[in-house]
């Protein structure tokens, strides 16, 4: 069992699968949760499609073999994942084409556009880019994760929830990826990959990511009244925590990836509230 979900995070599904999750806590906080299967599919092979082509980017770097298993797999099977990336993409285009609205679409490729500046930023010397890697990947996680909800609306038409829980997301995605670049931080040097862990010293960068905890904490408790919503984002928060408290235990076999990763499913325990 361990073996297969190390198979499956190697290939980002575990992603995939959170990404879902993320979506349908909008549509709870909205009232009006999506039900329909094509946005959901559409949403997997984007989020597959985009860390597929990070691990690729990563892999395609790496000129040795790499200390991480999932860059390895990605080196191993260089070839055959670009093939894939590429058929999925014109899949994704047709489904978006026939499933989508209008606006979910442009909007969509606007996310991609600033997908691809993310990806080239890569390309500079500059601390700053290191610095922001972590955030601009939370960011791109949860607004391609939302996507169907702001995309058909103005600013102006966002409520008060959909902020909240968006900025609580935000944060959340942004601590679990400081807290696997901290535990990932000599192997990561190692194979040359760029982060903030590389830049802040390590006691620096756990007070950042209780902080960030913390106000992760307060902004979500303004959904009380969204009380099982609140207390799902409360749930993910106390787990990134145990992750960051407890060191010796998690940095075994991975366990703080899988744990981190893992909290993103909680808001699928929303799912019998909303049936």
């Amino acid at each position: 069992m361990s073996t297969l979900w190390k198979w499956l995070r190697a290939l980002s599904l575990d992603v995939c699968l959170s990404a879902c999750a993320v979506l349908y806590a909008f549509g709870y906080e909205s009232g009006q949760p999506l039900r329909q299967f094509p946005p959901y599919l559409i949403l997997v092979i984007s989020v597959w499609i985009l860390y597929t082509a990070d691990h690729l980017w990563d892999a395609l770097r790496i000129q040795h073999c790499a200390h991480t298993f999932r860059h390895r797999v990605h080196q191993r099977f260089f070839k055959r994942f670009v093939l894939a990336v590429g058929i999925l993409l014109l899949i994704d285009m047709g489904l978006l084409w026939q499933w989508a609205p209008l606006p979910v679409v442009y909007s969509g490729l606007y996310l991609g556009f600033f997908s691809a500046i993310h990806f080239a930023l890569e390309l500079l010397p500059y601390h700053w880019v290191d610095i922001s890697k972590e955030l601009r990947v939370a960011l791109i996680y949860v607004a391609g994760a939302s996507l169907w909800h702001w995309a058909p609306l103005v600013p102006s038409g966002y409520s008060s929830g959909f902020w909240v829980l968006g900025i609580s997301f935000l944060l959340l995605a942004w601590c679990n990826l400081l807290i696997i670049a901290a535990y990932e931080r000599h192997s990561d040097q190692q194979d040359g990959q760029r982060s903030l862990a590389q830049r802040l010293p390590e006691a620096s960068l756990r007070r950042l990511i209780y902080a960030l905890l913390g106000l992760a904490a307060v902004i979500s408790a303004a959904l009380w009244q969204r009380l099982l919503l609140m207390l799902v984002l409360w749930c993910m928060n106390l787990t990134l925590l145990a992750v960051l408290l407890f060191p010796s235990f998690f940095a075994k076999k991975e366990r703080y990836r899988i744990v981190s990763d893992s909290a993103f499913l909680y808001p699928l325990l929303l799912l019998p509230a909303s049936l």
